[in-house]
């Protein structure tokens, strides 16, 4: 009778770090098994307790033969083939933060951690990228206590800078059989205070579909997907050719219908002269619950052409899906296409109602509310984030930039603020990265304040009367 004996199939493979090759071999039924490498670059002649060359990678025909206490030989072969194991290397980085901000002019440092199977902490080599270097440039991302299984990482905006980037961190194993690396993307925002709980400057290195460009920042949320485009400091909402809807998480959601919230958001908006809204037009930003239900907004800006002068334009607000000029507060604005123009919208969260400035001053300048109560308190929602919708078809394409969203009037629109101090004065704003002027003869020019950062305490000199402003 032959010997009897147990294969695994006709193909196997084996790493070269096994400590044992025998378990990818038949079962020895007798201690007369043996077994032959047809290559021995890989395995020269070996018993069933045999390891693989070190470092060799390649692949075998194995031939197993049986002899049993009578002489009776079964024989049969198997494909070992012998593949690389080197795993590329950890870095905490790739599950957390994802997403993380810090102030403007702030650097922020946090450790993280790596590791490797092969290679010594020693050998991990680092890259870097940012998609926004105008915001994060490259150079200011530097990677800390390097050799270490806890390096750090710190991010430093450039001066005077707000918006968001994609930042990219990469660990390199330098293995030289098959290097392996590891990369790790960063949401990174920079804002001018802690009120503002969004925002977006447009300021990417490249152009194209936002929510490409602007990933873990901008998501898709209906229509088809990369349509909406960004580029020139500016995101083109189209309505004419798109129907694509984005919408952008704003920090310490959901904003409850049950707080005394108020939300604010405001950007610059551009009109195209050639792409202007139809009619009554539609609704082209707004705030949503974030359920992905696209009917679940409020504070709706609607941009139309009716009620307007003949090549021109207003804008609109209203508390409802569906929104257009029939339903909604214009704004008694003729607007110019091709000319930039200052939006703030707000909504309250316990009752729905929105308001909607154009050009303001402060938040005391004209405005226009809609006070239209909802159907039924189910029409209110807990806010989660920003939207901007191209699905509308009749508001034109409008060059969206400099969005702000936050929770104070003066977050998004800031104000300058003086206050008297014996014989000086001290001068406050929300954003350090506006420049501010002065002058004590509004006939006369402003001259700069150099290096000027809030609060900033100003010497009258004696003079009764100092005006300041900010810094066009």
């Amino acid at each position: 009778m032959e010997p009897a004996f147990r294969r695994r199939g006709p193909e196997h493979n084996c790493r070269k770090s096994s400590s044992n090759i025998s378990r990818w071999l038949p079962h020895r039924a007798d201690p007369a098994i043996r077994a032959w490498a047809c290559c021995d670059s890989i395995f020269p002649a070996f018993s069933t307790q045999d390891n693989p060359i070190p470092d060799q990678i390649d692949a075998a025909p194995i031939l197993v033969t049986a002899t049993d206490a009578n002489g009776d030989v079964a024989a049969t072969w198997f494909l070992l083939t012998v593949t690389s194991v080197n795993l590329a290397p950890t870095n905490s980085l790739t599950s957390g933060p994802g997403a993380t901000n810090t102030l403007a002019n702030t650097p922020l440092t946090f450790p993280f951690t790596v590791g490797d199977d092969q290679s010594p902490l020693g050998n991990l080599t680092y890259s870097v990228a940012s998609d926004n270097n105008t915001l994060v440039p490259a150079a200011n991302i530097v990677v800390g206590n390097q050799g270490t299984a806890n390096p750090t990482l710190t991010i430093t905006p450039a001066l005077n800078q707000l918006g968001v980037a994609l930042l990219n961190v990469t660990v390199n194993d330098n293995d030289t059989t098959e290097p392996r690396s590891t990369t790790a993307n960063i949401a990174f925002m920079v804002r001018p205070n802690t009120n503002v709980v969004a925002i977006d400057y447009f300021t990417y290195d490249n152009s194209g579909s936002l929510d490409i460009i602007s990933a873990g920042f901008w998501q898709h949320l209906s229509g088809v997907f990369g349509q909406m485009k960004v580029g020139d400091g500016a995101a083109t909402v189209d309505t004419f050719d798109n129907t694509e809807n984005l919408q952008t998480a704003l920090l310490g959601a959901p904003y409850r219908t049950n707080s005394a919230a108020i939300l604010y958001a405001s950007y610059i908006v551009n009109m195209d002269g050639s792409r202007m809204p139809r009619a009554n037009g539609s609704y082209f930003t707004m705030f949503n619950d974030g359920s992905a239900n696209t009917a679940n907004v409020e504070g709706c800006v609607v941009a139309a052409t009716n009620g307007a002068a003949p090549g021109f334009y207003q804008l609109g607000i209203a508390n409802r899906v569906g929104a257009t000029a029939t339903n909604s507060q214009l704004f008694p604005l003729d607007l110019a296409p091709g000319s930039n123009y200052i939006v703030v919208q707000s909504l309250v969260l316990s009752s729905g109602f929105s308001t909607l400035w154009v050009n303001p001053v402060s938040q005391s300048s004209p405005s226009v509310m809609d006070t239209t109560p909802p159907a039924t308190a189910t029409n209110l929602y807990n806010i989660s984030q920003f939207e901007f919708r191209e699905s509308g078809a009749n508001a034109g394409s409008i060059n969206v930039s400099k969005l702000k969203v936050g929770t104070t009037f003066d977050s998004v629109f800031p104000a300058l603020t003086i206050q008297p101090s014996g014989p000086n004065v001290v001068v406050d704003w929300s954003d350090p990265t506006l420049g501010i002027q002065s002058t004590t003869n509004l006939l006369a020019p402003f001259a700069d304040a150099p290096g000027a950062t809030p609060p900033f305490t100003n010497s009258t000199g004696g003079t009764n009367t100092i005006f300041f402003r900010f810094k066009p």
